[in-house]
């Protein structure tokens, strides 16, 4: 869907004509004004500036700072206390966690203590380290 094409016309009188031209120089000169305090607030042209204008520029900055450092902190709170939550949520204390060994899956009803959902790890290996070995690995583990 393409746009139609516009006719641009002189403004033929010359009080209209005028009035365009002198609002069309107040917004280039705001537009000059906006540009020069950007380039002041990022570090540069600032030799123009005087002491006092200095002084203006590092406070308001301080200020925009403080506003900056204030969304940050609440940004971390809101993401901390989200973590926590969910953290909350995986230390459920009716989860119990035992070590089955050789099948005797009684003794791991009797560790659930009536928790109604209860993992069980048992060893791939029957060989069990004997002393001053490396012990259990992760490797084997299994959850069943």
């Amino acid at each position: 869907m393409g746009r139609g094409k516009i006719e641009i016309k002189r403004i033929e009188n010359p009080a209209d004509r005028q009035r365009m031209q002198e609002t069309y120089k107040k917004l280039k000169d705001v537009n000059d004004k906006l540009r020069k305090q950007i380039r002041q607030i990022i570090g540069e042209d600032l030799d123009d500036l005087s002491m006092d204008e200095l002084c203006n520029l590092e406070q308001k900055m301080t200020v925009v700072a403080d506003v900056v450092r204030e969304r940050k902190y609440h940004v971390i709170k809101t993401q901390t206390d989200t973590y926590k939550k969910k953290e909350a949520q995986y230390e459920d204390p009716n989860l119990n966690y035992g070590l089955v060994d050789g099948g005797d899956y009684q003794s791991a009803t009797a560790l659930s203590n009536g928790a109604s959902n209860l993992y069980v790890f048992h060893l791939y290996n029957a060989n069990f380290p004997q002393g001053g070995g490396e012990g259990f690995s992760p490797n084997n583990l299994s959850l069943d």
